[in-house]
């Protein structure tokens, strides 16, 4: 009977939640680049926070997910730390693109040009991407045993979804508090 009551209110007060949220709140597609609270407004202080808090899961991810001595285990973390700043530089050059043609596209641009010009962008950033990956697997593979690389290989995609789903699941459990709160204030 209370957790009816207490979804009842929560879901009465979301309205009011999603007009408090700037640019019509988080997650809602194409408000902003990134679900939360945007990259742009956080603080040097969060975004570092952030950034340990997604290295450090996905460290438990790895250990999880693939049997690795633990010398090896660190070198593989240390590898994936390194390559983080050139990847972050690469995924924000794929999303201002992507972002570029988005609105491109909205807008109705017929000038063949613009469009030529961000389409060559979004290619050379997507080799940019695979050449790094290429990068990060050959340093990779220096550490493993072929048997290790090919379980790495197969889990990584589940760590990855892993580390986002609880990114995810982190947000839903903050928005949920700030409910709570919001509901002990109108009390």
């Amino acid at each position: 009977m209370k957790r009816a009551l207490l979804i009842a209110m929560i879901a009465a007060l979301l309205p009011a939640l999603a007009v408090a949220q700037p640019h019509g709140g988080p997650g809602r597609p194409g408000a902003h680049g990134h679900r939360g609270r945007p990259l742009h407004r956080m603080s040097a202080k969060q975004r570092e926070q952030l950034r340990k808090t997604m290295r450090t899961a996905r460290a438990a991810a790895l250990r999880a997910e693939v049997a690795l001595p633990a010398s090896a285990h660190a070198k593989i973390v240390t590898i994936l730390d390194g390559f983080d700043v050139q990847r972050q530089k690469i995924q924000r050059e794929l999303h201002r693109t992507g972002r570029a043609l988005h609105l491109l596209v909205r807008a109705g641009e017929t000038d063949d040009a613009l469009f030529k010009h961000a389409i060559d962008r979004m290619m050379a950033a997507r080799t940019k991407s695979s050449a790094l990956r290429a990068q990060e697997f050959a340093a990779m593979r220096k550490v493993l045993t072929p048997k290790q690389t090919a379980q790495l290989l197969m889990a990584l995609p589940r760590i990855h979804e892993s580390v986002h789903k609880g990114m995810r699941s982190s947000r839903k459990s903050r928005l949920r508090r700030q409910a709570l709160e919001l509901l002990k204030q109108r009390d």
